[in-house]
């Protein structure tokens, strides 16, 4: 191992779990017009589709939303950020996209990015809506609107919502407004209070890190906040670069972990 790999290996936990929970990263504002209060913040982690960024903000341009809306950012992919960068300072938005932030990690956080700003914003504002959507994700002009509609106090709405029978892939899909087990990050609409208890970060095992998804599912359900089926279309594009591909063997094996540390039955 290399002297550079090593103080990686030591300074990645220390970012992951003391300095991001604390807000110890950079915000660079790249697109800022007239935003409310009450606009729509979006948080969305990127890693390997620079290619999809300028449709990403023609899509949220194109929101049906009167109040706006905000996009941040999470760029876990640092050879990527010139392009960013310059593509975003060159997108002049004409619609509902109020404001466009890119935080830059030094290291790749995975999809757990999008809760350290999740937390940020519920440390400055307290509870209320975030909206969670990935970058293989296209979305109709109503989305921001029907996440929106969807939002309740303490509860979590998602798109990619399940019920699990007994094991991970075991399980059937629910209609919009039922329970779930299981919801996706890509797609969804929380109260980012939740990302304010001192042990979301500190208690995932750093071996399945990267599966964010269940692990947001099963600390909420823990906490007794409902998962539903969200209301609204999506659709996705780019699948050959999912990294689920290669969790695919690892999610199974974290839910079984996530069922054995529970005091009460899953169901």
């Amino acid at each position: 191992m290399t002297a550079r790999q090593t103080v990686a290996r030591i300074v990645r936990p220390v970012l992951l779990r003391w300095a991001f929970p604390r807000g110890r990263f950079r915000q660079n504002t790249l697109i800022e017009r007239a935003v409310s209060d009450e606009v729509t913040t979006i948080v969305m982690c990127l890693w390997n589709r620079p290619s999809r960024i300028q449709h990403i903000l023609e899509m949220l341009d194109a929101q049906d939303d009167p109040n706006g809306v905000r996009l941040v950012l999470w760029n876990n992919c640092k050879p990527d950020r010139t392009f960013y960068v310059e593509a975003i300072k060159s997108f002049h938005p004409v619609g509902s996209l109020r404001q466009v932030d890119l935080v830059q990690s030094p290291v790749n956080a995975g999809g757990m990015g999008r809760f350290y700003v999740a937390r940020a914003l519920a440390r400055e504002n307290g509870a209320g809506p975030v909206v969670f959507l990935d970058d293989d994700q296209d979305v109709g002009p109503r989305f921001v609107a029907d996440c929106v509609r969807s939002y309740r106090h303490k509860s979590v709405s998602g798109w990619w919502a399940w019920r699990i029978l007994e094991d991970y892939f075991q399980r059937e899909p629910v209609v919009c407004g039922e329970a779930a087990d299981y919801v996706g990050t890509g797609g969804m609409v929380i109260d980012r209070s939740l990302f304010l208890e001192s042990d979301f970060f500190s208690g995932l095992p750093t071996r399945y890190w990267f599966i964010e998804d269940l692990w947001l599912s099963d600390y909420a359900r823990r906490k007794g906040w409902p998962l539903h089926k969200l209301d609204t279309a999506i659709e996705f594009v780019m699948d050959e670069t999912n990294q689920n591909h290669q969790l695919a063997g690892l999610k199974p094996e974290f839910f079984r972990w996530l069922a054995s540390q529970r005091h009460t039955p899953l169901h």
